[in-house]
């Protein structure tokens, strides 16, 4: 190639190109912007595209130079694109970038664009000394694949390499995060919770939308959004919330053994017994945060077999049926919504709110005994595509106290209970020695001798997600304090496997992090939607 072939372009010459080509097409803005901060490795690229279809050359270098030979001397990435844009990962966070384009125009001269710079954000989650996703097993059927990590605020390649994390600034994390249900949506951006509130932000961790938390479905000072929060098909969004209820309580008897439980129970103006008791609430709202449905567990307990459960010496029991979990079939109009103490599952039709089948056991008046022997303490809830239910079962119950993951059958007439057709067992496989020993230790605290009538208040594990993917395949991640996440198949072979851990330099050992409840992106289009939206949005 001949010098005076080749064409440098200034940057006023380059600022005019890009401003009159604007006009022509979206992607003229040159992208990632000039010295942006980026929290994430997967980046794409963009420029205005005048040249030669198939000429594109996208010329990256590791650090901050401002002249062509000092940059030349230090690229390490050449990518041809065919058009003007193109996802391109860099090697780490932590470090500053320069690139450049190089292209044929329509006179067949090398067009070399001027020098463009960024950097890539450190954050300690994502820094794999202290934090890191150890694979255990990996067939490389999921090659392409990404998953969210709530405990590390974080999103992972299929080789454990972190790729993106959420920039929260004012509540830095390290491995111990209250961030709750981290996933993509349907739009290509991204919700969880955070404590007891609900957001929706893009790639670059801006806000796009927050739940009002405006207590007109509980009132109190917030709605106390917890669990899962999920954007809905037509852009709502749907989230669980808490709702504090006096109720006037059908019979107390003084318990001198217990009197933390005679402090929370007072005499009402009728001079009957009143005793706050936490129920749940399920809350849709619009783009704008306007409230367009809601449900209110407490209209179903007052009626169910629960308020008339006393116990042996006449006492009303005050259970804690703590919510944690729904599915919104919106296909069908049904919403089932778990709940872990009582393990049990509702059907509310939507949008009546009227329950439609109560799955679990029913609970008889006069004996301390609240178990479900099918699945107790389950947490997620997820219906396939011929229509069962997918639960994680953290099997409270059972002498192993490990969970289960288990596809259930709903009865043909709405009548009866579920019926279990598939199962897997969930093992320490892969887990390390530190944490086995960890396990047995916990494990034999759990079975001591103690009333076994309330084994099912005691539990092992908390958590856990287990859902179907389009290609009929099972994602799944083990409550805490087990952690593992998987991939497998209905004839239970695994595909992936692997395991969130954190460094303890005290013994020098690495330790399983706590996960609440895992995420898959599966489908590439959806992770490049994801990436694009946030470009366009930040234009």
């Amino acid at each position: 190639m001949q010098e005076q072939d080749i064409i440098y372009m200034s940057k006023p010459v380059a600022f005019l190109f890009s401003f009159l080509f604007f006009a022509i097409t979206a992607w003229s803005q040159v992208l990632p912007k000039e010295g942006s901060n980026l929290n994430y490795r997967l980046i794409g690229f963009s420029f205005p595209a005048t040249g030669q279809t198939g000429t594109y050359v996208i010329e990256i270098a590791t650090g901050i130079f401002d002249n062509e030979p000092a940059f030349r001397t230090a690229i390490f990435k050449s990518i041809i694109c065919n058009t003007g844009k193109t996802i391109v990962e860099v090697p780490s966070f932590g470090s500053a970038y320069t690139w450049h384009t190089v292209y044929k125009n329509s006179k067949d001269e090398t067009v070399i664009s001027e020098l463009h710079h960024f950097k890539t954000m450190s954050n300690i989650n994502v820094d794999t000394t202290v934090n890191h996703l150890r694979i255990i097993s990996n067939n490389e059927k999921y090659t392409d694949a990404h998953i969210f990590l709530d405990c590390t605020q974080s999103l992972y390649d299929m080789q454990g390499n972190p790729v993106w994390f959420y920039p929260d600034n004012e509540n830095p994390v390290n491995g111990n995060s209250n961030l709750r249900d981290m996933k993509l949506t349907n739009d290509g951006t991204i919700t969880f919770l955070k404590g007891d509130k609900a957001y929706e932000v893009n790639y670059n961790g801006d806000n796009i939308w927050k739940g009002p938390n405006s207590r007109e479905v509980s009132p109190e000072k917030s709605e106390h959004y917890h669990h899962e929060f999920t954007k809905l098909k037509n852009g709502h969004y749907m989230v669980l919330g808490t709702q504090n209820v006096s109720w006037k309580i059908p019979l107390y008897v003084a318990d001198s053994a217990h009197p933390a439980t005679d402090a929370s129970v007072t005499r009402g103006s009728d001079n009957g017994y009143m005793k706050t008791l936490q129920f749940g609430t399920v809350i849709e709202y619009d783009q704008k945060g306007n409230i367009v449905w809601s449900w209110k567990s407490e209209e179903y307990f007052k009626k169910c077999d629960l308020f008339q459960h006393n116990l042996p010496n006449g006492q009303f029991e005050y259970p804690d049926v703590h919510e944690n979990a729904f599915y919104f079939d919106e296909s069908g109009g049904n919403i089932y919504i778990g709940f872990r103490d009582i393990s049990r599952i509702l059907k509310v039709k939507y949008p009546s709110g009227k329950v439609l089948a109560e799955y679990g056991e029913k609970y008889k008046s006069g004996t301390t005994e609240l178990v479900n022997y099918a699945y107790c303490g389950q947490h997620s809830i997820f219906k396939s595509k011929t229509g069962e239910l997918l639960v994680f079962n953290n099997n409270s119950t059972a002498p192993s106290a490990l969970p289960k993951l288990e596809i259930l059958k709903e009865p043909l007439n709405g009548k009866g209970d579920l019926k279990k057709v598939w199962e897997y067992n969930c093992n320490l496989d892969g887990i390390n020695e530190n944490e086995r020993v960890n396990h047995d230790k916990k494990l034999a605290h759990f079975m001591a001798p103690r009333d076994k009538s309330k084994l099912s208040k005691f539990t092992m594990s908390s958590g856990g997600a287990f859902y179907e993917l389009p290609d009929g395949a099972f994602f799944a991640s083990m409550s805490s304090p087990y952690s593992k996440i998987l991939l497998l198949n209905r004839n239970k072979t695994i595909d992936w496997c692997a395991m969130p851990e954190k460094w303890n330099p005290t013994d020098s050992t690495w330790k399983a992090l706590p996960v609440y409840r895992s995420h898959i992106i599966n489908d590439q289009k959806k992770l490049e939607k994801l990436i694009w939206n946030t470009e366009l949005q930040s234009k």
